[in-house]
């Protein structure tokens, strides 16, 4: 405690140094590559994708269906609401779009629960890890590369449209949001 009464803040070392931090480099790789900003996030997701992985990891691709069952249980235990409350069986039948499909958690779990599944990423590598997610699986889906803010499908083409944690990351959240709603 300090003079005043008030406990003093605490203060946390980092346990690596900002030139060992791989987000400060993929961070760093991407700002000189690409003055367009939805370049950069491209870039960046591509160099980081959102596997589950430890950011830190020196390699956080997957492959092979055990890699994809630790994905999943990842998934919903660090999204525990989607676990807990959300049903995917729900959309059995319907047609689901997944923006920002990552290594394809989500479009899986609603595969498995009998939708009929479009996904879209902004970046190659998830598009790969997605497909390969789903094979691993026996599961199908239509996997596409596509920029949220430009989606390629006409409207009123899906029941259900997924989205957790990618929107807001686009150039232009509004024109992204402006997609999803058409």
């Amino acid at each position: 405690m300090n003079l005043t009464g008030r406990a003093e803040p605490v203060h946390i070392r980092n346990e690596f140094s900002m030139a060992q931090n791989p987000l400060a480099g993929a961070r760093d790789r991407v700002a000189a590559a690409s003055e367009d900003a939805q370049d950069r996030n491209r870039q960046w997701w591509e160099q980081l994708p959102m596997t589950y992985v430890a950011w830190e990891a020196e390699h956080r691709g997957l492959s092979g269906a055990e890699a994809f069952a630790s994905l999943e249980a990842n998934f919903l235990r660090l999204n525990p609401w989607l676990g807990e409350k959300f049903d995917f069986t729900k959309f059995a039948g319907r047609k689901v779009l997944e923006i920002g499909c990552g290594a394809g958690a989500a479009a899986c779990l609603f595969a498995k629960g009998d939708a009929e599944v479009d996904a879209i990423d902004i970046t190659e590598n998830a598009v790969r890890l997605t497909r390969e997610n789903a094979a691993a699986q026996g599961l199908e889906m239509t996997v596409e590369q596509m920029d949220a803010e430009r989606i390629r499908f006409p409207a009123d083409s899906f029941d259900f449209v997924f989205s957790r944690g990618v929107l807001h990351h686009s150039r232009n959240t509004e024109a992204a949001i402006g997609e999803v709603g058409r």
